[in-house]
């Protein structure tokens, strides 16, 4: 099969893998590729934009985590059909790197979707969704926990009720939303700490037991908005700091 020979410019070498991702990116939405189509080969992609083999596979990586690509060994990398999940990925994808005020940004999105999702999650949920939402809560209780395994457990917790709620599009928009948190929330859950997250979980998890939707809705907008004014602290404090 032939490959499209495409203009890409040449990429800097700040934040290689990222640049190489947008550039790609671009030629996706620019329809440069065709659904099914091969993309350029690791050695046309290296060539094109002068960076190494490492990057372009990250980058390469990244998309296929997003739903646009899949791999076949030893055929190359080929276009999925786009979606309307991977449209908003594509919409969300300038986020993906993160830093304290665009993780604060994340929270506060969240802030609005959660407790809708919520709200649906109570009316649907099932006895085997509850249970699995209880063995998230029970791990994190777990003090042996390390902060990665910890901070994995606290992410499921809020896909699961995603899921729980049975919309499929609340369900994609959350799966690549919590992609984004995980790197950024090691650091902020060292300096914060676990007892929020074991508390909030515990409570919103118990609500749902009870059927209590609207205390279930109440506490996970007061459990995003404790996290988003901490974060705030954190980011005001640092850029306190950095102005001395």
């Amino acid at each position: 099969m032939a490959v499209k020979r495409v203009q890409m410019e040449t990429i800097a070498s700040k934040k290689v893998a990222d640049q190489v991702l947008e550039q790609l990116l671009i030629q996706i939405r620019q329809g440069t590729w065709k659904s099914g189509e091969k993309l350029p080969s690791e050695n046309e992609l290296c060539g094109t934009f002068n960076v190494s083999r490492i990057s372009i596979r990250e980058a390469i990586k990244q998309l296929a985590a997003m739903g646009l690509v899949e791999t076949h060994q030893g055929e190359g990398s080929f276009l999925k059909e786009i979606s309307i999940g991977s449209c908003a990925q594509n919409a969300l994808r300038p986020m993906f790197v993160m830093d304290p005020p665009s993780l604060l940004e994340i929270i506060e999105f969240r802030s609005i979707m959660e407790p809708g999702a919520m709200a649906l999650a109570a009316d649907r949920i099932t006895l085997q969704e509850i249970e699995e939402l209880e063995k998230y809560v029970t791990d994190m209780k777990d003090e042996s926990l390390d902060i990665r395994a910890f901070i994995e457990d606290d992410l499921k917790f809020h896909v699961a009720i995603s899921k729980d709620s049975h919309n499929s599009f609340i369900i994609k928009m959350n799966d690549f939303m919590f992609d984004m948190l995980r790197e950024g929330m090691i650091s902020i859950v060292a300096k914060l700490g676990r007892e929020d997250g074991i508390h909030y979980h515990t409570t919103i998890l118990e609500a749902l037991k009870r059927g209590d939707k609207q205390t279930a809705i109440t506490v996970m907008t007061e459990h995003i908005e404790r996290t988003a004014t901490r974060i705030k602290a954190l980011v005001d404090d640092n850029q306190s700091k950095k102005g001395k």
